[in-house]
């Protein structure tokens, strides 16, 4: 069973392949069975309406919003306009669990990213590790699942991340 979220504390030895563990660096947190964020219930519906006010909130200054609209009405035009240039504002931090070291390594060169990662696996094959970066950054890497110039491994890894993420992005 895929899971789109985990808190990292709580479930460091048990955790999908990728998870978001974090947003705007607060965590995720496990409680009652279920994962939380900031006191709400987090899922896939949930945090993609956080995340699209976060968007509008991103938009405020260009459009000027001189009718008044909502931050969902601004992030609802962010999104049917295709400009994601506003989710700089936003970041996520997600777990990649048994992950190839190239994998880390992409991101870790990606200077864009912040990552943490397990001391004693450093040397191994496969790793586990968080990224963190904007919203626009994370879409931009999923863009790469499908670029030739990155290894296969990188590829579908950046493909695991586009899967998970779907659901926050989706108009």
């Amino acid at each position: 069973m895929t899971r789109m979220f985990a808190d990292l504390r709580a479930e460091l030895d048990a955790l999908p392949e990728v998870a978001v563990v974090a947003v705007g660096g607060l965590p995720v947190l496990l409680r009652d069975g279920a994962h939380w964020l900031v006191g709400i219930e987090a899922t896939p519906e949930s945090v993609a309406e956080q995340l699209k006010l976060g968007l509008g909130l991103g938009a405020v200054l260009t459009y000027r919003n001189p009718k008044g609209k909502s931050l969902g009405e601004l992030g609802d035009m962010c999104l049917r306009q295709g400009h994601l240039w506003t989710a700089h504002v936003l970041s996520l931090t997600v777990a990649l669990d048994g992950a190839p070291l190239a994998v880390r390594n992409a991101f870790a060169f990606d200077r864009r990213f912040h990552l943490s990662w397990v001391e004693r696996e450093v040397a191994g094959e496969t790793c586990t590790f968080t990224a963190t970066a904007s919203l626009r950054e994370w879409h931009r890497i999923v863009g790469y699942a499908g670029d030739a110039s990155f290894r296969a491994d990188q590829r579908e890894w950046f493909a695991k991340v586009g899967a998970l993420l779907a659901p926050l992005l989706a108009q």
